[in-house]
């Protein structure tokens, strides 16, 4: 897959470039969020939301409807810290676990020092307790796959953010 190629084609950047071998771990990607979890929580986007039967009912015969169910603070507030999502005794892991049940998807939208990004929490086909989501508004989108200079700008902005954080 693709982290199989970047893996591949980094390699050789960093074995060229440092005279020296570089291992790609599936972890590395979890300590990537590691500076997001003072982040505060902006918002929270439930996809494929199961309303409660009444309300369905009531607007099922307009066809098939792909619900989502976006939840924001009162003005200039927020949802708390981002590490409370991933903390399953927390009233926000608590709300995580129960929209799971009743969706297919769970984003939520994290502002730190101005920087806002979207990651993916609660339950997925994946292992990893979540995942950086890509930029929509960032990246373009042509026939289903994203533009290559868009995602290269996206990807080498959120590596220079994480580059900060850990103090690179």
């Amino acid at each position: 897959g693709i982290k199989s190629v970047f893996q591949t084609e980094f390699s050789k950047f960093f074995t060229a470039k440092t005279n020296k071998n570089i291992q790609i771990n599936p972890l590395t990607y979890d300590k990537a969020v590691l500076p997001w979890l003072e982040a505060e929580t902006k918002e929270i986007r439930v996809i494929g939301f199961t309303a409660p039967r009444s309300i369905e009912d009531s607007i099922s015969s307009l066809g098939d409807i792909d619900r989502e169910y976006v939840l924001k603070p009162k003005k200039n507030g927020t949802f708390g810290k981002f590490k409370n999502f991933r903390n399953k005794g927390s009233e926000q892991g608590k709300l995580i676990e129960m929209l799971s049940d009743e969706s297919t998807q769970i984003k939520v939208k994290v502002v730190m020092e101005g920087s806002t990004k979207t990651f993916s929490v609660g339950k997925s086909e994946r292992s990893t307790m979540c995942q950086i989501e890509i930029d929509l508004e960032k990246v373009k989108v042509i026939a289903g796959n994203p533009e290559f200079d868009s995602l290269d700008s996206w990807a080498s902005d959120l590596i220079k953010d994480l580059r900060k954080q850990i103090g690179l």
